[in-house]
C-alpha cells in the first residue's frame, strides 16, 4: 500500500512541461482528481499520454477520465481529470 505523499509524487511526475496544476486531490479510495492547466494541446496530450501508459507508471494507473476541459478567452486549456489507481496503490 502506498502513502499518499507516494501517490502525489507519481502523478506529479507525469506532468508534461508547459501543465501546470491547480489542485490534487487524494482521497482514501482509488481516485484521484486533478485539476490544471496548460496553454498548448501539445503539452495536454503528453500528459495524458503518460497517464494512460501502463509502461510509464507501472501499472498504478488503470483508467484516466477527462471530466471537464475547456479553453478561456485567453487561450488557456484548463481541464480536470479523473485518474484510477489499481487496488494497493492507496
Amino acid at each position: 500500500r502506498y502513502k499518499q505523499r507516494e501517490v502525489f509524487d507519481l502523478v506529479t511526475s507525469l506532468f508534461s512541461p508547459g501543465v501546470t496544476f491547480d489542485s490534487i486531490e487524494i482521497g482514501k479510495t482509488t481516485k484521484v482528481t486533478i485539476v490544471g492547466r496548460t496553454d498548448t494541446t501539445t503539452a495536454l496530450q503528453n500528459f495524458f499520454n503518460d497517464l494512460t501508459d501502463p509502461k510509464v507508471h507501472d501499472g498504478k494507473i488503470t483508467s484516466v477520465t477527462v471530466e471537464s476541459l475547456n479553453k478561456n478567452l485567453l487561450g488557456k486549456i484548463n481541464f480536470e481529470l479523473s485518474v484510477h489507481l489499481a487496488e494497493g496503490v492507496i
